[in-house]
């Protein structure tokens, strides 16, 4: 994706946050502003294959900034430009004016059961070579080293 294109969604993106997404259930919210980020190296060197030196541009994003009533600006999240079509859902998820409404702690829940499970399988897996592992040892230890050797015969007959 380009700049060019990256500035065509980005007006396109503007116009939804502000105006409403009525085909998504998104109403708008004359409150928000989309901002185009850059993010630059920190320092020289490779990364995804390219090098790039101090300062240089290695990606962009879009944040969407919130205006609140006691005159700040608050950053509410930030997504990779190639992302920008989430952008409208998850702000659909966080505001209780939509039917799309997810309380906070039921997406915290979510999350957290993802990474339980994930982290239960990879431990799952883990002990299932540990297991093995000890078996093996335990099986040699009482019983000996066993090896096997070929002996002679009829699949030899055909060499």
């Amino acid at each position: 994706m380009t700049l060019l294109d990256t500035g065509s969604y980005a007006h396109l993106l503007a116009d939804w946050l502000v105006n409403g997404k009525p085909e998504l259930g998104w109403r708008g919210d004359p409150r928000l502003e989309l901002e185009i980020g850059v993010i630059t190296a920190a320092k020289s060197g490779y990364r995804d294959g390219k090098f790039y030196r101090k300062g240089d541009v290695v990606a962009q994003q879009f944040q969407v900034w919130r205006h609140n009533e006691s005159g700040k600006y608050e950053q509410l999240f930030a997504r990779r430009v190639s992302d920008w079509l989430d952008i409208i859902p998850t702000l659909i998820e966080s505001d209780p004016r939509t039917p799309g409404f997810r309380p906070v702690m039921d997406r915290v829940e979510e999350a957290n059961a993802k990474v339980e499970a994930e982290k239960s399988r990879e431990f799952q897996e883990a002990w299932g070579e540990m297991t093995e592992h000890l078996w093996s040892i335990a099986s040699e230890t009482f019983h000996g080293k066993q090896t096997h050797y070929q002996v002679g015969g009829s699949r030899d007959a055909g060499k």
